[in-house]
């Protein structure tokens, strides 16, 4: 038993070893200046599902889509016309917003892709692997009062280097770090985009 915890301990730590990049084209856009503009409160709603490789789509656990909604939420609350977030339909708010993160996950692509996989898992990630996802991110906004709504698209591709000898980059180009300033940098566009396309929704 104490041998099996053991194994299970050192596959974590060595599988929580990676580095991610994240590449996306995002349309320019450029928050509308007034001064006197009133921040809003927001009612955030969000889910997420993968793919992987040839797998039926998954629906993520409670635990995954929370700690991705709490990073939306800090990006969210991070931009200048956004008072609050809040989670609660019973709380007041001045306009829902809807996220879905829909993503396909690839392991390897080819055989070469399999086999170098294969390799990474028997040496323990000494040699390491890469894990690529395209995500599709929809931004869903409505303001009742003034009957208003817009979706907007963002696309993002991570790429994931798992293993020992990411460790030193990892100050710099880890896992978490570069999913929160992405997840800023995308909801940042959209809300600009948002406030330009549709100036009744604030």
């Amino acid at each position: 038993m104490k041998l099996l915890n053991v194994a299970y301990l050192l596959g974590f730590l060595v599988f929580s070893q990676c580095i991610s990049f994240a590449k996306y084209n995002l349309p320019e856009t450029k928050l509308p200046e007034n001064a006197n503009a009133e921040k809003k409160i927001i009612l955030l709603t969000y889910s997420q599902a993968a793919t992987v490789g040839d797998r039926e789509r998954k629906v993520a656990d409670e635990s995954s889509r929370k700690q991705s909604e709490d990073r939306f939420l800090r990006a969210l609350q991070s931009h200048p016309r956004v008072l609050s977030v809040v989670t609660d339909p019973q709380a007041k708010y001045d306009l829902k917003l809807d996220i879905k993160l829909e993503s396909q996950v690839s392991l390897y692509s080819s055989a070469l892709g399999m086999i170098l996989t294969g390799i990474s898992y028997l040496t323990l990630t000494a040699l390491p692997m890469d894990v690529e996802q395209d995500s599709t991110i929809t931004f869903q906004f409505a303001n009742e009062k003034s009957k208003t709504q817009i979706s907007l698209v963002r696309e993002v591709h991570f790429r994931t280097w798992i293993g020992i000898l990411t460790i030193p980059l990892m100050p710099f180009y880890g896992l978490n770090g570069t999913t929160e300033k992405t997840f800023v940098d995308v909801s940042h566009s959209a809300l600009n985009e948002a406030l330009e396309k549709q100036p009744k929704l604030f």
